[in-house]
């Protein structure tokens, strides 16, 4: 059955020249995050080596957000690709550096995309409570194991997904 929570916040995607390009616009969350990783597996699957993400329109991100973009990191590097995040404004930064994620990603601090790029809005699916659940498990597990310190904020909540797990 499909979740109901689906994000008025889009993102947006360009492949271009061998690299998958994406736009973050409003919030970066929970609600809009299985369009982002489905996308970036179709394009690692692809052969793209590198991802851009633009954030220049990104007014927040979530945790949930935050621990895909380690596993996006992990997934690329893997084929030896680069995960860039490009345009982050400061108090994105901040919420990556609160989580540890700024010592894993990269930001390309001085790069923007050419305004003429035109990138498509990825079409927004519904996605099951429990493929919901399972994805925000796996990004918050991601999150503590690329910064153990994150145990203290997500430890409880970990629990709880996992009990609600085992009970679907």
């Amino acid at each position: 059955m499909p979740a109901d929570k689906v994000s008025n916040d889009p993102i947006f995607y360009l492949s271009y020249e061998g690299v998958g390009i994406f736009r973050i616009d409003g919030r970066g969350s929970m609600n809009n995050v299985h369009l982002f990783m489905e996308i970036c597996k179709e394009a690692i699957n692809a052969g793209h080596k590198r991802i851009v993400v633009d954030f220049v329109n990104c007014v927040g991100i979530d945790s949930t957000f935050m621990g895909s973009l380690v596993e996006i990191d992990e997934k690329i590097k893997a084929i030896s690709g680069e995960l860039l995040l490009i345009q982050v404004n400061d108090k994105i930064k901040d919420l990556l550096a609160m989580l540890g994620v700024l010592e894993i990603v990269k930001i390309g601090c001085s790069l923007s995309l050419p305004k003429d790029l035109l990138l498509v809005k990825i079409t927004n699916f519904g996605i099951s409570d429990m493929e919901r659940i399972k994805l925000i498990h796996r990004s918050h597990k991601k999150l503590v194991e690329s910064n153990p310190k994150n145990i203290v904020q997500f430890g409880n909540f970990l629990k709880a997904l996992e009990a609600e797990l085992k009970g679907l």
